[in-house]
C-alpha cells in the first residue's frame, strides 16, 4: 500500500491507498475544474500526486461488455449513466470503487464500494 494526501473541503489528510482500487479520473478532474481559483493550483498538484501513487487504467473492451448489463440493470437508464460507466470500469477490474457518493451505486450487483470520507457508513 502506498500512503498519499488528500484533499476536502481544503484539508488535507494521509490515507493508505490499497493497490487495487478504482476512482474516476474524470470526476477527479471535474472537482479540480470546480475548485475556486485561489485554491485550484494546490488541488491540481495534489491530483497529480495521487494519481502518481494510483495510476489511471483505461476505460477498455471488458469494461465496455461491463457496462451493459450495468446499465441494463438500472430502472431509469438515462439517468446517471457516468455513475453506471464507473460501476462497469471497477466490476470489469474486479476492484473496490472508491467513492462518498455510495448511494449512486446503489443496485450495481457485485461492485465492491469504499467510502474513504465516512469510513463507518454503509457501503
Amino acid at each position: 500500500m502506498a500512503t498519499t494526501r488528500l484533499f476536502r473541503n481544503g484539508n488535507s489528510q494521509a490515507v493508505r491507498i490499497p493497490a487495487e482500487l478504482a476512482y474516476p479520473s474524470s470526476e477527479l478532474e471535474a472537482g479540480v475544474a470546480s475548485t475556486e481559483r485561489e485554491r485550484r493550483t494546490r488541488v491540481r498538484r495534489a491530483l497529480a500526486r495521487f494519481v502518481e501513487e494510483v495510476p489511471v487504467v483505461p476505460f477498455d473492451a471488458a469494461a465496455a461488455a461491463a457496462y451493459g448489463p450495468v446499465r441494463l440493470a438500472s430502472r431509469d437508464r438515462r439517468r446517471d449513466a457516468l455513475d453506471r460507466m464507473i460501476a462497469a470500469h471497477a466490476l470489469a477490474l474486479d476492484v473496490a470503487l472508491v467513492t462518498s457518493n455510495v448511494a449512486d451505486f446503489a443496485g450495481c450487483s457485485g461492485l465492491r464500494i469504499e467510502n474513504w470520507v465516512e469510513p463507518d457508513a454503509p457501503a
